[in-house]
């Protein structure tokens, strides 16, 4: 190496960034790869991620990069083959007739190449990013990129409209959907997602509900503590 060569090391950030972009990558190849793994775990977490990719890194690149508008077109393209063939083996397995005649083994293998194409090219795009982006940035699109993880939708879209507008509108009401439909189809999810905080019932709801609520029954008036007593809400 050529004296006073500067040696370019990744910061803790762009670390931290590549660990949050590789970890769906991992997480669908090792679904596929483990016999006794659904491969629609795959399919979910390939989904998620292709979502909250356009939703956040995209826009990003086309701000902080000359090129960004063409580098994203070109991701685009490989991301949308990966979306049509997620799309194709969530179907398959889900028991669409118009696919029955596939070999589930061959959208699997599919699934997987287009997987390790899209992983390279967006390496290709990170660098890039690495080179333009403050250690700050960096953080903040982490921590957006995870944010974005929990809410994305849970199935392929290989239909979903890019536009800034029509894409977050899409982005939000896909997600929803999936959502719902996974509670309807009983269908486990291993993407992260957000945990509803329960409510505390009210007196009436617990009325509504026939359920019973705790009450205070008072004690002596000499100030000796009160007692719980259980019976119905009022």
């Amino acid at each position: 190496m050529p004296p006073g060569t500067t040696v370019h090391t990744p910061s803790e950030p762009a670390a931290d960034l590549r660990q949050e972009l590789a970890r769906p990558h991992s997480h669908a190849l090792a679904a596929l790869d483990d016999p006794a793994s659904s491969s629609l775990a795959a399919v979910s977490w390939g989904a998620a991620h292709l979502a909250a990719v356009e939703r956040v890194l995209f826009p990003a690149a086309c701000r902080a990069l000359a090129d960004g508008r063409q580098r994203v077109r070109a991701q685009q393209a490989v991301d949308h083959r990966l979306q049509v063939l997620l799309w194709q083996l969530d179907r398959r397995l889900t028991g669409d007739v118009h696919l029955r005649a596939v070999p589930v083994q061959a959208l699997e293998d599919g699934v997987r190449r287009a997987l390790q194409d899209h992983e390279r090219a967006e390496r290709a795009l990170l660098a890039a990013l690495d080179e333009v982006l403050s250690s700050e940035q960096q953080a903040d699109l982490r921590e957006r990129l995870a944010a974005a993880l929990l809410r994305s939708p849970t199935r392929p879209h290989p239909d979903t409209r890019h536009g800034r507008f029509s894409g977050g509108l899409a982005f939000w009401f896909d997600g929803v959907v999936d959502r719902v439909r996974d509670t309807l189809d009983s269908r486990s999810v291993p993407t992260p997602h957000r945990t509803a905080v329960p409510r505390a019932v009210t007196r009436w709801g617990a009325y509504a509900l026939g359920a019973t609520s705790r009450r205070v029954v008072q004690g002596p008036r000499d100030g000796a503590p009160g007692r719980e007593a259980a019976g119905p809400a009022r």
